[in-house]
């Protein structure tokens, strides 16, 4: 032919599937016959009618050559193509063309150019060709041909109009994208990119990357800094081995320098089985990473506290006998993982013998009534023989079908604390022997005492924040260790016969400022432990149960309190205290500390001062909670999709915009009420809830 192209351009003459779809869409409706040639003249797609007038199906046809289907001058065919390839000019010519029945057809065709040649791909053709008997004897006058050539030529801006229109759509969906989307060629230089992927990176034009190798301009260093050569890159791998490629361990460099992680997928193109390309979706994870690296640091402050306080922690699956425990615990009992094969067999073997049976018993109460509770002190032996005494308590999880499956609890290992007791204890009855005018009130005195250091054996079950109980399990320690020093002193006094009633007085005194000191603080770390150990345990559950929501609030801010006590902002509580529903309290948990950490990140972001108001009450037939901040507030275009899922004010800054809509899903369908949000900019913002109480009083019996 008078057109020619390389072996490799000879791979890029089909046109790619929109360009297709959309010739096919076009083309159907129009009475012509329609041919889609590439610049060789090869047949890339024909419409129906096309395929009628040659009695042969679109299969049979495409990647066929025209050139194989005339029967005329085969030279001036290729004439004609290649002046069509070059001018566009669609001034018809005369064709005879050959059907499956050898029957020889004569036509008139006339063709256009619909994509020009480029340095990457030969020039598309588009041909439209017409049987000569229907065209009133071969269009005899000038005018008649000016017509037709006018038709073709509408038809023509009629398809590429369509093409420019798909286009238009592919692009508003890229653009409607929040991932960062774009495609490279085989040498990594951008072909297109969206309107997410121009924002995430800092970019203000899409022509800024076009062209650019994106590997040398956004994905050049790892995320310490160091260099990242392409061919290590997933992106390069799927670009070569034809296979998808996946990699959420890398950051994306945006125009200024500074980078983000991302999780991101890279697909190969394809066409005729050959690749072409690659496109990369990206997700900018700053937030995933935030929070992932907030939950390493709890676990890290779990583990701590745990080994500080000798508390333990254990997971019970009932149905699969399967047994975890938490490092302290295999601390307290003096075993390692290898030792221990985490079952509850394996723990009843590790108590002594004679508790086992009171263990055993404990514990299959607890699973059989939901009312009984798991709660016991046992000694444990050690694998070297040392005995320890520890006390547990647990709760159970039921199905569906009242049966329990699932036993969490802690174990606090209490043996100083008894061995304290009983050394107590023998002193107080040492005294008793040795002082024989003892009075009711010394009596009373040591009877309060060993009731104090009884109850401090019970305290301390759930690991909190550890500096939270630090202060006063440190003040209580001082107390005790004080009240033991003073007893020796006077031991050696009544030894030597030198104790004064003034002495005896003195330690009475001394005796009972020390417990109470040692009472108040332990009693202090007790609430401590009790608010976190509920409200962790009702955040990881999704049971109801009845509770005064005046109290639980008060919890709920103990568990907030490491966020706001470094800052200057203030919490107020207005509830009565008798409003006492039956709820699902983690629910509660959540909508509040969702509540108070969008205040602290939006509402007083860049503030020094502010307040937040909490009141809560009812009427007769709802319980209402009205919570507000006095911020930045909510501006009114932002207001009407505060609620939206993936809406935030913060995108690029970490925020996720699920926040809001997820306290809307809690409010709405997990308790059957309603929210409204009120605000307007500079004035802060107002959260409104509003519960049916017929929906909160269903308490069991």
């Amino acid at each position: 032919m008078g057109m020619s192209i390389s072996k490799q351009d000879h791979k890029t003459t089909m046109p790619d599937k929109n360009l297709l779809k959309s010739f096919a869409q076009i083309a159907k409706s129009l009475p012509n016959a329609f041919f889609l040639l590439d610049g060789d003249g090869n047949i890339c797609d024909i419409n129906p009618p096309g395929c009628r007038i040659l009695g042969m199906k679109k299969e049979q046809l495409v990647k066929q050559k025209l050139h194989d289907l005339v029967t005329s001058d085969k030279k001036q065919v290729d004439a004609w193509l290649l002046q069509w390839s070059r001018s566009g000019s669609p001034m018809p010519c005369s064709i005879n063309i050959k059907k499956e029945d050898d029957e020889v057809l004569a036509c008139l065709a006339s063709g256009s150019v619909l994509r020009p040649k480029t340095e990457d791909a030969p020039a598309l053709l588009l041909l439209r060709v017409q049987l000569k008997k229907v065209l009133n004897q071969g269009f005899a006058t000038l005018n008649e041909k000016i017509t037709l050539l006018q038709r073709e030529v509408n038809e023509r801006k009629t398809i590429e109009s369509a093409l420019r229109k798909s286009e238009e759509q592919v692009r508003l969906l890229l653009d409607s994208s929040e991932e960062i989307i774009y495609g490279i060629d085989l040498k990594g230089h951008c072909t297109f990119a969206n309107l997410a992927c121009l924002k995430m990176l800092g970019y203000d034009e899409l022509s800024e990357l076009l062209g650019q190798n994106m590997h040398t301009l956004i994905h050049h260093s790892l995320p310490d800094g160091s260099a990242y050569p392409a061919e290590a890159c997933a992106i390069f791998k799927a670009h070569h081995t034809g296979e998808s490629t996946h990699c959420d361990t890398e950051v994306f460099w945006r125009r200024d320098g500074s980078n983000f992680p991302v999780t991101y997928n890279a697909y190969p193109i394809f066409q005729d089985k050959v690749i072409q390309g690659t496109v990369v979706t990206a997700i900018d994870i700053t937030e995933q990473k935030e929070v992932q690296d907030a939950l390493d640091r709890s676990n890290e402050a779990l583990y701590r506290a745990q080994e500080i306080a000798h508390i333990g922690s254990w997971d019970w699956n009932i149905v699969t006998g399967e047994l975890a425990w938490s490092d302290e615990i295999y601390r307290i009992f003096g075993l390692t993982r290898q030792q221990f094969p985490a079952t509850y067999e394996a723990f009843l073997n590790t108590i002594h013998p004679d508790d086992k049976e009171a263990v055993a018993k404990a514990v299959d109460a607890a699973v059989a009534d939901v009312d009984a509770g798991y709660s016991i002190e046992h000694r444990i032996i050690r694998p070297d023989g040392e005995e320890r005494i520890v006390h547990e308590h647990g709760i159970v999880y039921w199905d569906g079908n009242h049966k329990a499956i699932r036993m969490i609890g802690a174990v606090h290992d209490i043996t100083e604390l008894k061995q304290n007791e009983h050394a107590i204890n023998q002193l107080n009855e040492e005294l008793e022997e040795r002082v024989e005018a003892r009075t009711a009130e010394l009596k009373r005195t040591q009877s309060e005492l060993a009731q104090k250091e009884k109850m401090a054996s019970l305290g301390d079950l759930v690991a909190g924040v550890a500096h939270e109980i630090n202060t006063p399990v440190g003040i209580g320690v001082t107390a005790s260790s004080h009240l033991a020093e003073q007893l020796e002193s006077y031991q050696e006094r009544y030894d030597n016969n030198t104790l004064t009633r003034g002495d005896f007085e003195k330690l009475l005194s001394t005796a009972i400022e020390s417990t109470q000191m040692v009472s108040h603080n332990l009693k202090r770390a007790a609430s401590l432990i009790h608010s976190f150990k509920q409200i962790a345990v009702d955040q990881s559950s999704d049971e109801r149960r009845s509770f005064f929501i005046h109290d639980y609030i008060k919890e709920m801010m103990w568990s907030l309190h490491p966020k706001l006590k470094n800052t200057p902002f203030e919490v107020e509580i207005n509830c009565p205290e008798n409003i006492y529903i039956y709820s699902y309290p983690g629910v509660f948990s959540q909508i509040i500390t969702n509540f108070v950490v969008n205040s602290l990140v939006h509402g007083f972001a860049g503030a020094t001062s502010g307040k937040i108001t909490m009141n809560i009450s009812q009427d007769a037939n709802n319980f209402i909670f009205n919570y507000r901040d006095d911020g930045k507030g909510i501006k009114k275009e932002a207001l009407k999709r505060v609620f939206d899922p993936f809406f935030t004010t913060r995108r690029g800054s970490g925020g996720s915009g699920l926040g809001m809509n997820i306290v809307y899903n809690l409010v709405t369908q997990k308790l059957g009420g309603t929210i409204v949000c009120s605000s307007s900019s500079g004035e802060g913002a107002i959260f409104e809830i509003s519960v049916p109480f017929n929906l909160l009083k269903n308490i069991p019996s």
